[in-house]
This record gives structure tokens, C-alpha cells and sequence, in this order.
């Protein structure tokens, strides 16, 4: 599900498999994540928590699909994609 409101987007995902109880979706599907947040300077955000010593599961990186983003651990052990939407190439 995604959440919108004020030009700020969550995007929530859930993976139910009876008899696992609560767990994070990383352990049931290798791509995937609990919660993604679209943010803005995602540069620096990554910075912040590096500096901070935030678990990553994955460095920033550039995706093929147009989003530069991390993944970091939470206390509870969910994973947390934060991306930011780059602008189109125009060469």
C-alpha cells in the first residue's frame, strides 16, 4: 500500500506465511523491504546514517529503475528502503 498525503508518499508492504507470525519481509523475500520512504538530499540522509551507524542492508546505489536509495536494518530487525526519485538523463 502507499500512503500520500501533502506530496509525502510510505509505501507499506506485508508478508503473511502462516505459522511465521510477525517477522520482516527481507526473510521471506530477498528483494523486498517493510517500509519505503520517498525522500529528498537522499545523499545526505545516507551520510547522516553512516555517520550514525545505521545497519545497512544495501549502500546507496543508483537503480536501473530511476531511484537512488538505501536500505537500512531497524532495532525490531525490518528493513527500510529510503529513495529518491533522480531526474531523467537528458544526453
Amino acid at each position: 500500500m502507499i500512503l500520500n498525503r501533502d506530496g509525502h508518499r510510505l509505501m507499506l508492504s506485508k508478508t503473511h506465511e502462516p505459522g511465521m507470525g510477525v517477522h520482516a519481509n527481507r526473510g521471506a523475500k530477498e528483494a523486498s523491504c517493510d517500509a519505503y520512504l520517498w525522500v529528498t538530499r537522499v545523499d545526505a540522509l545516507f551520510a547522516r546514517t553512516e555517520a550514525t551507524g545505521g545497519e545497512f542492508v544495501e549502500p546507496l546505489s543508483m537503480r536501473p529503475y530511476g531511484v537512488r536509495e538505501f536500505l537500512v536494518r531497524d532495532r525490531d530487525g525490518r528493513v527500510i528502503t529510503l529513495g529518491e526519485l533522480q531526474p531523467a538523463s537528458t544526453s
